[in-house]
């Protein structure tokens, strides 16, 4: 794991004045496209998962982008997340870390490649990462966009019915009960707000054949229209 960076990214911040500047760990290959949109690229071999509860098993390798917010000033955080994807667990999205003493808690959201095609996936992380998935619509799009909200001491994972219409309404994915009990909403609870792009895996899908094929070849997750608030 690297050492932080500061980094400016196309991103609104709302009226939450209380956020530190964008850092990065883990290296993440950025290119910011627009004043709306950046890009996250990450090599295989990189996940956001705990298979069991030993601190040991953590995988923190993807790369990403962060924010260090309070909790108690945190609203909400929305996204919109793209790419070509195309190997299983291929992945980018939100990502919240809880402070505390490891295993850390943290939930993730954002869209996952399983059964041959991306999927709305969420992973809650007390003890151990829980993972949940929902079928993408439309059947086969590789864009969506996200929201992470508080709610009182819950929180609440949603996607919007249509990625590019704000006033389609959002379907409900998750509601993480934990989030903000034992001590995580203290004025002293500070968390990471973060975005990332996550590739597992080494396959790729060969042109030809369609089975899979051993790569190098990496990931590049794009993000737009990025609002803390």
């Amino acid at each position: 794991m690297s050492h932080p960076k500061h980094i400016s990214l196309p991103a609104t911040i709302g009226s939450n004045t209380s956020s530190s500047a964008w850092k990065t760990l883990n290296h993440p290959e950025i290119h910011v496209k627009d004043h709306k949109s950046f890009s996250i690229t990450t090599p295989p071999a990189t996940d956001l998962w705990r298979p069991n509860a030993e601190p040991k098993s953590d995988n923190f390798t993807v790369p990403y982008v962060y924010r260090e917010i309070k909790a108690n000033k945190f609203t909400s955080i929305a996204v919109t997340v793209n790419a070509d994807w195309k190997t299983r667990y291929d992945q980018g999205g939100i990502a919240i870390i809880f402070p505390g003493p490891k295993p850390l808690k943290w939930v993730k959201t954002g869209i996952e490649v399983e059964n041959g095609a991306p999927q709305y996936g969420i992973v809650g992380t007390y003890a151990f990462s829980d993972w949940g998935l929902s079928p993408i619509q439309p059947q086969n799009a590789t864009t969506a966009r996200f929201i992470v909200e508080r709610s009182g001491s819950e929180m609440w994972v949603y996607v919007l019915n249509d990625a590019k219409n704000p006033d389609a309404g959002r379907y409900p994915l998750r509601e993480v009960t934990w989030a903000f009990l034992e001590g995580r909403a203290g004025d002293d609870v500070v968390l990471q707000v973060r975005v990332y792009a996550g590739k597992p895996t080494y396959s790729a899908i060969s042109s030809t054949t369609y089975s899979a094929i051993s790569s190098t070849e990496g990931l590049e997750v794009n993000f737009s229209d990025l609002v803390i608030v």
